[in-house]
């Protein structure tokens, strides 16, 4: 369980950090927007699960604020920009979601910090052309 916190963790302060580190956490080769949303979803699902104890009042409604958020910002479309490198950038959805992931780092009592990249992940890029 406390790889699990931990790797929580990590996904809400990756998600709060001003975008100049957000690009630092993943390779170049990924598509570093949607990396963040999906170390969130990954590693707070238990968290979200409405079966799950532990979590205070505040804790439940800054997290579920968070994750409907990305939810409603998600997807193709007109949603697409988000999900790109400069969409981190711009004034569109990042600086609310950075907001509320400062929110739910609050509620959890933890540190608004940047957190490095994450040690277990494993990333594949593309093919080697030789």
């Amino acid at each position: 369980m406390f790889d699990d916190l931990r790797r929580f963790r990590w996904s809400i302060q990756a998600l709060a950090c001003p975008a100049d580190e957000q690009v630092t956490l993943f390779p170049d080769f990924s598509c570093k927007a949607d990396e963040l949303a999906l170390s969130f979803e990954e590693h707070a699902q238990p968290f979200l699960d409405p079966e799950c104890r532990g979590l205070d009042a505040e804790q439940r409604r800054s997290l579920d604020e968070l994750d409907q958020y990305l939810d409603q910002v998600s997807g193709m479309g007109e949603n697409a920009v988000n999900w790109t490198e400069p969409g981190l950038y711009a004034d569109g959805v990042w600086p609310e979601i950075r907001r509320l992931a400062t929110v739910v780092l609050s509620a959890f009592g933890w540190e608004n910090t940047y957190p490095g990249p994450e040690h277990n992940a494993v990333y594949v890029g593309p093919p080697k052309v030789d």
